[in-house]
């Protein structure tokens, strides 16, 4: 979703923790330093009282953590007024990158201290996001409530979050800052299931959130499918723990995460039914947003139900499902115009066009790989090859691909021209770009066309 993309990059021996920051310090004060840091963690001052001893107790619990570099900036963020909170936290996290540039870090660690004095809200906002998609993936919706007088388990969920939060790091190891999230496993898997009976019901949601993030991230790591097991399990419990006044993005937003993680276990699964649960999961998740005041939220929820169910679709070989995945989609299209937002836009449209070349090979019909064909070109409008060339060949393979089906089923010599015109662009883009597992298979399918050109 629109806030959970938007709102939906670490090895060091330990020092002894540094001292607090002085409220009054100035720029970049590094509390461990290391050339060798699997990650480095810039933590701001939070906003509001005691801000910057707030934030000198979270950087000495990272700092204790090996591999991990801990700085701090006098610098905070905040989140400004008189917008959407969408936009009000994509404002604020240009701030923050802005903040990590200057700095040559990988994680920043903001947020601020709640009117009453008594909770904090603690956010992490990466240098490089994780790809879209990825399990456990913190988002800019993504943070942590807790009291202001956080105990040492919860200062362990932060190191946490911190060293799961983002993708490839500017200087350090990502290999190395994945183990960094394997080691911290144990530790908030155990507070999981404590039930932290010491906080309130929305600050015990949003830690167990956050510590299903953590440990779905260690999922493309070391922990693999049990630590998705794990993940799912504790997604469950949250689900099962939501306040009533919830508001209906966060409830997405969880939702939203179950069902990656859903999906992720369905790659090694032999049945459908983790992907019927991304399905349900995706569907609770538009149940409880609107379109006129969540549009952008309810668009996205729509784009991943439909990649869901066509994913099922051709796991389960139940044609009808794909019909679904293109109302889906076609919902998502309702809010991304091609006026208003060209690249989401384009992006839905290949989803579809993707999803109507498999329905008319599996049916056997003409008209629909057509309409591939045609939709493929309108996203081409907009994926030109000059401005963004990757998706310009990622559009044109899949052209090759729908134009290719429906040559060998008219035997049209032109269209299979066409296909091969495609691939050989598609191929010229990777090989460019050094792609070459997708070169690969691309190189294979212009090889056989070629071969059928050769006989028609």
């Amino acid at each position: 979703m629109a806030m959970i993309k938007a709102l939906m990059d670490w090895l060091i021996k330990s020092k002894p923790a540094a001292q607090p920051a002085e409220p009054k310090q100035k720029n970049f004060v590094p509390t461990q330093t290391s050339i060798d840091a699997a990650l480095a963690v810039l933590v701001a001052n939070m906003d509001g009282p005691d801000g910057a001893t707030i934030s000198g107790r979270i950087a000495d619990g990272l700092s204790r953590l090996s591999g991990v570099h801990v700085s701090r900036t006098d610098q905070h963020i905040t989140i400004p007024n008189g917008t959407s909170m969408t936009d009000s936290l994509v404002a604020a996290s240009e701030l923050g990158r802005d903040c990590l540039f200057k700095h040559d870090a990988d994680i920043l660690i903001w947020g601020a201290v709640g009117e009453t004095g008594a909770g904090l809200t603690v956010r992490f906002l990466p240098l490089n996001p994780v790809p879209d998609g990825r399990p456990g993936a913190f988002g800019l919706g993504d943070q942590l409530d807790i009291p202001v007088q956080f105990s040492a388990e919860i200062a362990d969920v932060i190191a946490a979050c911190a060293v799961a939060t983002g993708g490839p790091t500017r200087n350090g190891s990502r290999t190395a800052a994945m183990k960094l999230v394997h080691e911290s496993m144990d530790r908030i898997r155990l507070l999981a299931e404590s039930g932290l009976g010491s906080l309130d019901a929305a600050q015990r949601l949003t830690v167990l959130i956050a510590v299903a993030n953590v440990v779905a991230t260690d999922s493309r790591g070391k922990g693999g499918q049990d630590s998705l097991r794990d993940a799912i399990s504790i997604y469950g419990k949250a689900i099962a723990a939501i306040p009533t006044d919830t508001d209906g993005v966060r409830r997405a937003l969880l939702h939203s995460h179950l069902a990656l993680a859903l999906q992720a276990m369905a790659s090694g699964d032999e049945g459908t039914e983790s992907l019927e649960q991304a399905v349900a999961s995706y569907q609770a998740a538009i149940a409880v947003l609107h379109k006129s005041s969540h549009a952008q939220d309810w668009a996205m929820a729509h784009m991943r139900l439909g990649l869901a169910l066509y994913r099922l679709a051709v796991k389960s070989g139940r044609s009808k499902l794909m019909k679904e995945a293109v109302l889906a989609l076609k919902q998502a299209l309702t809010v991304f115009t091609k006026e208003s937002s060209p690249g989401k836009w384009a992006e839905v449209m290949n989803h579809i066009g993707v999803i109507m070349t498999g329905l008319g090979e599996d049916m056997a019909n003409n008209k629909i790989l057509e309409q591939a064909l045609k939709i493929f070109g309108e996203a081409l409008v907009v994926r030109k090859r000059e401005m963004v060339p990757t998706l310009w060949a990622q559009t044109n393979n899949n052209m090759g691909a729908a134009a290719f089906a429906l040559a060998k089923r008219t035997k049209n010599k032109a269209m299979m021209e066409q296909a091969a015109m495609a691939f050989e662009g598609a191929v010229d883009v990777y090989r460019q770009s050094g792609k070459s597992p997708r070169i690969h298979v691309i190189e294979k399918n212009l090889k056989l066309v070629q071969r059928r050109l050769e006989v028609m």
